[in-house]
């Protein structure tokens, strides 16, 4: 998704129903792309990877602070602070998403 770096006036991003299957490092890497965007609303579900890597909603909460809804749900405040909370407590612990990664 490099390739959606520079367009800083995208609001909304539907990738939903392709066949994406990254691995969770590499989806981290797309969601960096992403994060400078600034866009409000992402649908993902459904792809391969998320299929199989569940844990891509946290993700992606956590990653992209503009995001105000994620595959047709909202993310309020507090949601997003626990999610915080939770992601802090991780890598304190030393925990990086290429756990998740199936080799």
């Amino acid at each position: 998704l490099h390739f959606l770096e520079s367009n800083t006036k995208l609001m909304f991003l539907d990738i939903s129903s392709n066949q994406f299957s990254w691995k969770p490092s590499l989806f981290e890497e797309q969601l960096r792309c992403l994060d400078r965007i600034n866009m409000q609303g992402l649908k993902l579900w459904p792809n391969p990877f998320a299929e199989h890597f569940k844990e891509y909603q946290f993700l992606t909460v956590t990653t992209l602070d503009s995001l105000e809804a994620l595959d047709g749900y909202e993310i309020d405040s507090n949601l997003r602070a626990d999610l915080r909370k939770e992601a802090e407590n991780l890598r304190k612990r030393g925990i990086d998403y290429t756990i998740f990664d199936i080799r």
